[in-house]
């Protein structure tokens, strides 16, 4: 059986040929080279990137990727690594080594915590000693596009064609949902500075969150303004000059929901006043308004946030990790762990 060495990274410069060689082997040569020069050297910034390889024969096989953000939980300020870039290459699977990996950084990492991840890595992560903090709901609010993700599947299954099929159906789900809709708050569009970001803040602590990313200058600056693969809009909602909260999502992006193609938004953060009317149905409307105005159609939006709005799919995933804490009311946005990367 071959050996399988595992390795943290402390140099990428002097490790450039053989994790390159890897990157080019799982993602090809484009998006390879784009991951090592782009997303590396931004995840490196943060001064707490933990990269893990499995090396076989002398060359790097898998790895698997973490950072350390500082976390608010039960009112204690605690560091928690979150999971990101895992894989194995093709050619080395069926040794273990996905769980070698993950094993490895569940041992070493700070309360090592994924919400984001595959059935498989999952079931890896449970073995490793993930147990459940809370559960998240990942939610699809159809504005233009349900049913014909649907139709997507079956001509993909017959006719291996991938096709995205749309019925005349523009703004159809967002209209069913404004039917009942009395709305007077203000969209101002605006940049992050200190003032917003201590707003943010102040905003969560308001809302007596028991687990939360704390959104500090460091953190906004690597995870919004740096960030090589996001391009967003953050928007203040305001009522009678008071402000009541914020909501950033991104671009319109192509991506899939239930195996069909769809042009979605994904919102990154979205939060409000405790006693705030503001629900996650009006930031639907609005987002499909915002691109409506450009001349843009989405087929609908992503976001972390459930409610009643008709139509709505919702897919719940317990968020896995190694911290015991005992959580009730938790925020999470699709701007944590790295649920914001689109490329």
């Amino acid at each position: 059986m071959q050996e399988v060495k595992l390795k943290f990274i402390s140099d990428f410069k002097v490790e450039k040929e053989r994790i390159l060689d890897m990157y080019i082997k799982f993602y090809g040569p484009q998006k390879g080279h784009q991951r090592f020069c782009e997303r590396i050297p931004w995840y490196n910034s943060l001064h707490d990137f933990i990269m893990v390889v499995a090396e076989v024969d002398g060359n790097y096989v898998g790895q698997a990727c973490a950072y350390g953000v500082k976390a608010i939980i039960s009112n204690d300020v605690l560091k928690i690594h979150w999971g990101v870039d895992t894989f194995v290459l093709s050619e080395a699977r069926g040794l273990g080594i996905g769980k070698q990996l993950q094993k490895k950084l569940h041992e070493d990492c700070f309360n090592f915590t994924s919400a984001w991840y595959s059935p498989v890595n999952g079931i890896i992560k449970k073995k490793c000693g993930g147990v459940r903090l809370f559960d998240v709901s990942f939610c699809y609010y159809p504005t233009s596009k349900l049913f014909g993700v649907y139709v997507d599947r079956v001509i993909r299954k017959f006719f291996k064609i991938d096709y995205h099929f749309q019925f005349p159906l523009k703004h159809f789900y967002t209209k069913i949902n404004a039917s009942r809709r009395k709305f007077q708050f203000q969209f101002h569009e605006i940049n992050f500075s200190q003032n917003v970001i201590d707003k943010m803040c102040m905003l969560l602590k308001d809302n007596n969150f028991d687990f939360y990313v704390e959104r500090g200058s460091d953190f906004i600056d690597w995870k919004y303004l740096k960030n090589p693969n996001l391009k967003y809009h953050l928007f203040e909602i305001s009522f009678n000059n008071l402000v009541y909260g914020y909501v950033s999502f991104t671009e319109p992006f192509k991506t899939t929901f239930n195996d069909g193609n769809v042009l979605g938004v994904k919102v990154l953060d979205f939060i409000v006043k405790p006693d705030s009317s503001i629900s996650i149905n009006d930031i639907v409307y609005f987002i499909d308004t915002f691109y409506q105005l450009k001349n843009i159609i989405i087929d609908g939006v992503f976001s972390l946030q459930k409610s009643n709005y008709t139509f709505m799919r919702s897919k719940t995933l317990p968020v896995l990790s190694t911290c015991s804490k005992k959580i009730i009311n938790p925020y999470l946005g699709y701007i944590d762990q790295d649920m914001e990367q689109m490329i």
